[in-house]
């Protein structure tokens, strides 16, 4: 089975703070579900994004990013790692 590439994207607003760290196979349409369900997402006026070989080497990329770069809204990710859990 071939691996499929993910992405690790970053959401930032206007003041470019990093809003929210994530991974999708397709950072658009993860980008509308945020904004149809999260209020953070309507203040993001801008999205990079990273791709990987595999969605394992994007997670384990966004847990660095989480811990080194405090997103503002990863709040799950952010309480796995300070209680040393896995988040799910």
């Amino acid at each position: 089975m071939i691996a499929k590439p993910a992405f690790l994207y970053r959401h930032y607003d206007k003041n470019d703070a990093l809003l929210y760290v994530g991974v999708s196979g397709s950072p658009e349409h993860r980008l509308t579900e945020h904004r149809l369900h999260t209020k953070w997402a309507l203040n993001s006026v801008r999205m990079t994004t990273k791709q990987f070989n595999n969605r394992h080497d994007a997670l384990e990329a966004e847990k660095l990013a989480v811990l080194k770069e405090q997103p503002v809204y990863n709040i799950r990710l952010k309480k796995a790692n300070r209680e040393g859990k896995k988040a799910i």
